[in-house]
């Protein structure tokens, strides 16, 4: 198979990428060292921002009802913590517009007249989606739409030469792709924590 960018790294910034540039007609692999999603508590919310991007791309609904699972878990957790009741009904009216550490921000104490602080419509009900949930679900929408996810491979380098790029991954043998005629993207999903920044060949 022949692409036209391959990504390292099958988490949320990887899979994004690797769905917008499929959505613009690029032939995408995606290279994931880990067989399955990290279960490691990295982020429990996300920000307005990220739903806003995330709506644009009609990924609400499914958003909204991972949100609904969480908040119902959370509220039983509450319920079995306190004797209460535990609240009122799980997901709706959140009011939160993100997290700062794990804390959450109150929507009602944001200035909405700063700029890019407007209304986010439908997208600012949505905050507790951990994330997890976000690589299930945009690792479904990739395969949805005809991006290569490779579970269990891990870019180890490249070899360039006049007319070619040829991927080596690990372990050793079981994935070698290419080679491809040039220009190859290779993209870091992580350029802070990737020390080279996107390359094209």
């Amino acid at each position: 198979m022949d692409y036209d960018v391959v990504v390292a790294g099958g988490g949320p910034v990887g899979l994004m990428l690797a769905c917008e540039l499929r959505l613009g007609g690029a032939r995408v692999a995606v290279l994931e060292r880990l067989t399955e999603v990290d279960p490691t508590i990295k982020g429990g919310a996300i920000t307005t921002p990220s739903a806003e991007a995330l709506y644009r791309r009609g990924m609400l609904p499914a958003l909204a009802k991972v949100q609904r699972q969480a908040m119902d878990r959370f509220q039983t957790f509450i319920r079995e913590r306190s004797g209460g009741d535990g609240g009122g009904g799980a997901g709706q009216g959140l009011g939160y517009v993100g997290h700062f550490a794990g804390i959450m921000l109150r929507a009602d104490l944001v200035d909405r007249t700063e700029p890019g602080l407007g209304d986010a419509g439908p997208a600012a009900e949505i905050a507790f989606v951990a994330q997890q949930d976000i690589e299930r679900l945009l690792d479904g929408r990739a395969g949805e739409l005809g991006v290569d996810v490779r579970r269990g491979v891990e870019l180890t380098g490249f070899d360039a030469d006049d007319g070619a790029v040829t991927v080596r991954t690990s372990p050793e043998g079981r994935d070698l792709l290419g080679p491809f005629q040039r220009p190859l993207h290779l993209t870091p999903e992580d350029p802070h924590r990737t020390p080279a920044q996107p390359v094209q060949l």
